[in-house]
């Protein structure tokens, strides 16, 4: 399956990162990301989530680490295809418009079908880059 994350001017105090996703046809019942980041510059809000109610969400953010991810409880409403599964929302502890700072993404990271075989992740980035309006060139 295919992440893409992509790079963030920030324009505000406050910053998402979507995490998209594309299971290239795969049935995936199963995600889970590390990021680490700057506990500084930026502070971890919330976790949004667009996929079916029957799947369990989790986010547990500690020290500039958050690992987060989901799993279908029932294991009856897998993820097909292209999807945002879920948006990071994190705010800037200093003026968004001058923020410069990164998000990693760490190699610990799953996903797997609904009988527990792992799949393959490609990352089109291990880092996200969040840079201020102001800082912008």
């Amino acid at each position: 399956i295919d992440v893409s994350l992509n790079n963030i001017t920030v324009t505000s105090n406050t910053i998402e990162i979507p995490v998209n996703l594309d299971t290239k046809g795969v049935q995936t019942s199963a995600l889970q990301f590390e990021f680490v980041y700057d506990k500084t510059k930026v502070k971890f809000e919330d976790i949004k989530s667009e996929l079916p109610n029957s799947w369990y969400v989790f986010a547990n953010s500690k020290d500039g680490k958050i690992r987060f991810g989901a799993i279908d409880r029932d294991l009856k409403n897998p993820v097909t295809g292209t999807s945002v599964p879920f948006r990071l929302k994190f705010s800037a502890l200093e003026n968004g418009l001058d923020l410069n700072t990164r998000i990693q993404i760490t190699s610990n990271l799953d996903a797997s079908d609904k009988n527990g075989n792992q799949l393959g992740i490609n990352l089109n980035t291990q880092t996200i880059k969040l840079t201020g309006y102001n800082n912008f060139n």
